[in-house]
């Protein structure tokens, strides 16, 4: 155990720690700043898919109100309505 001791005291470490600690707060800055950036394209992206879904559903209420003709008249008569505007018209 006394032979650690001694390399211990004949190798001080302490000139390793500094450069390494410098090394390391950099490190962890650039993190921070990678962490931000990732955070802010996370959000705009977030916005552009809830826009989106929006557009599309509007989209999808709209084509319907016009394949439909704003919902004057049904899209399919079924064979055989009485209430068929040829059967109105004969009666």
């Amino acid at each position: 155990m006394s032979d650690v001791a001694r390399w211990s005291d004949d190798y001080h470490l302490a000139d390793l720690l500094a450069p390494c600690q410098k090394l390391a707060d950099r490190q962890q800055e650039r993190m921070s700043t990678r962490l931000e950036t990732s955070e802010a394209q996370s959000a705009r992206a977030d916005e552009a898919l809830v826009g989106l879904g929006l557009a599309s559903s509007l989209a999808g209420l709209l084509s319907g109100y016009s394949r439909r003709g704003a919902g004057s008249q049904p899209l399919q008569q079924e064979p055989g309505d009485d209430t068929s505007d040829t059967k109105r018209r004969n009666t």
